[in-house]
């Protein structure tokens, strides 16, 4: 999940400098409210239940590390190491008073609920609300230790936002009904009907061979005009026409394989709709813009990242659960 330009769950920021000994010589299974101990961090306590409650939610993402690169470590051995980074870099910020107020926390939240998207995650539990106001805390925090000292001027937030204006962009849209077919015969029918006057959508229900939209008289799901799903030859066709037109036969050539001739189709595209390309104005995104300007005059996130890496071997972590001992500090 991805939080007002913050990077999803992953490696966390930043470690506790100073540690009280006494609290960690021994790790019992039972906390102090007689729930079962998954781990210690610096003296608090992730709960068993916390953790498998937390697994039950994991999603695929946290196993990427690239586009063609996953991550080999078991799912509970991923999401126990990120809980431990959790705590410690709440901890951080906590004694560096700059943890998110309850305010900001809300305000957040808020903000998060106005997309759509997040709505549907919440109606369809695939995180609860709570969920979303621990992640806004921890990369709240993470933002803070890593941008600590760093303000972004309006020129800086400018220039960010004229070098990502590509990110800021809404392409055009286009709504298209297509007719196609591998059959010449069928091919001369089509232009026939049409230039009769038969209505595309019933002519597309006659002849065409795509199963996916014929029943709907060849419509199709609005698609960006720079989709690599959409064709080549039917982006140009239709680069010139406007909503109502209907293109010429289009003729497509696809491979079929080794030793295979190739499959020749004719097309024909209505343009039902055209939404224009569409740049999100500064003033509209300004908040966001500033804080990624900020995060890239920092040094960019991995700044705070180092200083976590650096001091998580000041830790003590004591881990309870079988199977990821190896996530213990080693003092």
């Amino acid at each position: 999940m991805q939080i007002q330009g913050f990077t999803s769950r992953t490696a966390r920021l930043f470690v506790v400098a100073f540690l009280v000994m006494g609290s960690f010589l021994g790790v019992s299974r039972v906390s102090a409210q007689g729930e079962k101990t998954a781990a210690i961090v610096n003296g608090e306590v992730i709960t068993e239940a916390e953790f498998f409650v937390r697994l039950q939610h994991l999603r695929a993402q946290s196993f990427v590390l690239s586009a063609t690169q996953l991550k080999k470590e078991s799912a509970g051995f991923i999401l126990m190491d990120a809980m431990i980074t959790e705590h410690l870099t709440l901890q951080a910020a906590n004694k560096a008073n700059l943890a998110l107020s309850e305010t900001e926390t809300a305000t957040e939240l808020a903000n998060l609920k106005k997309q759509p998207a997040v709505l549907e995650g919440l109606a369809k539990h695939e995180y609860t609300e709570e969920m979303l106001k621990s992640d806004i805390r921890v990369q709240g925090a993470r933002f803070k230790l890593a941008t600590v000292g760093v303000r972004a001027t309006p020129e800086d937030v400018e220039k960010y936002y004229k070098a990502h204006i590509a990110e800021y962009t809404v392409p055009e849209i286009l709504g298209l009904s297509i007719i196609w077919t591998s059959n010449v015969d069928t091919q001369a029918k089509i232009d026939a009907d049409l230039k009769a006057g038969k209505t595309f959508a019933d002519t597309a229900k006659l002849y065409s061979e795509d199963l996916t939209s014929r029943d709907k008289g060849g419509e199709k799901p609005s698609i960006y005009v720079n989709d690599p799903g959409l064709p080549a030859p039917i982006r140009e066709a239709v680069k010139l026409m406007k909503p109502g037109e209907v293109s010429p036969a289009v003729k497509m050539e696809t491979d079929r394989g080794a030793g295979k001739p190739k499959l020749v189709t004719w097309w024909r595209i209505l343009l039902r709709t055209r939404e224009p390309e569409n740049v999100r104005p500064l003033s509209d995104i300004r908040a966001g813009v500033e804080r990624l300007a900020t995060i890239e005059k920092a040094g960019g996130l991995q700044t705070g990242d180092k200083k976590i890496a650096d001091l998580r071997s000041q830790s003590v972590i004591k881990i309870s659960l079988p199977g990821y001992e190896s996530l213990e500090s080693k003092q």
